[in-house]
């Protein structure tokens, strides 16, 4: 959960620094498509962003909707470690990417 909140943050940082507008309330597809579509990462990775957008936006937010995102209800879930480590592991290596692929654009 707190993993995809850094992810959010880390774009929309990205975005206020390079003045690329979004909506303050916009969830990871939005700030993903915008991106994208600004070509943060180069136009020749392009085909490969689709797959990483695949993973944030698909299996990411699913893994936190489905284990914590929206409570647990009366019965506690039992969230397998595994779980969680892919989730702090894809989502880390993705802003440690953004971040580079920032810096980079900015020379």
């Amino acid at each position: 959960n707190e993993s995809l909140k850094a992810l959010e943050s880390t774009i929309k940082t990205i975005c206020r620094k390079k003045g690329w507008r979004y909506k303050e309330g916009d969830t990871i597809k939005p700030l993903v498509d915008l991106i994208t579509k600004k070509q943060l990462i180069p136009e020749y990775l392009q085909n490969g962003l689709e797959a990483i957008n695949d993973v944030l936006l698909g299996l990411v937010p699913k893994l936190r909707n489905r284990t914590s995102g929206h409570g647990q209800g009366a019965e506690p879930l039992d969230v397998p470690e595994y779980f969680a480590s892919y989730g702090l592991h894809i989502t880390a290596s993705s802003i440690v990417f953004l971040v580079s692929a920032f810096r980079d654009s900015a020379k």
